[in-house]
C-alpha cells in the first residue's frame, strides 16, 4: 500500500510541477481574494478533482488525447473569460470580499480549469493500474 501511495504521489507531483494553468489561476485569484480562502478552495478542488479521477480512471485513460486537449482548452478559456470580464473597481481591496466567496470562486476556478489536466489523467491512470482507489486518491491529493 505504501508503494502505491508513493508511486502515485511521485507521478502526480511530477505531472503537476511542470507548470500549468494552476499558476495563472491562483495568481489571478490572489489579486482579488485573501490567501486562506484561496487555499481552502484550492484544497477542496484538488480533493474533488482527484476523487473524480480515481472514480472514472479507466474511462479517462481511454479517451483520445485530442478530446482531452479540447476540453481542457475550452475550460481554461471559459475560466479566463469569467475572471477577466468583471470590471475592476478602484479602491476595492481583498478584505472587502467575504471569505466564503473567495473559497467558492477559488474552488470553481481551479476545479474546472484543471479538469482533464496531466495531473488528473496521471491519477486516473494510477487508479486504473492499482486496485486501491483510496490509496491512489490519498497519494494524488497533497497540495503542490
Amino acid at each position: 500500500m505504501i508503494a502505491i501511495f508513493l508511486a502515485t504521489y511521485g507521478a502526480v507531483f511530477l505531472a503537476e510541477i511542470v507548470g500549468d494553468k494552476l499558476l495563472y489561476t491562483t495568481g489571478i485569484l490572489a489579486t482579488r481574494y485573501r490567501t486562506i480562502p484561496i487555499m481552502i478552495g484550492m484544497a477542496l478542488a484538488f480533493m474533488a478533482k482527484m476523487a473524480v479521477a480515481v472514480a472514472i480512471g479507466q474511462a479517462i485513460a481511454r479517451l483520445p488525447r485530442p478530446v482531452v486537449a479540447a476540453i481542457t482548452a475550452l475550460s481554461f478559456l471559459g475560466i479566463a473569460y469569467t475572471l477577466w470580464r468583471k470590471p475592476e473597481k478602484s479602491g476595492e481591496s481583498k478584505k472587502d470580499e467575504p471569505a466564503a466567496k473567495g473559497a467558492l470562486v477559488s474552488f470553481a476556478a481551479i476545479f474546472f480549469s484543471e479538469w482533464g489536466d496531466i495531473g488528473q489523467i496521471t491519477a486516473a491512470t494510477m487508479a486504473a493500474r492499482y486496485p486501491a482507489p483510496l490509496v491512489v486518491w490519498a497519494g494524488a491529493v497533497p497540495p503542490w
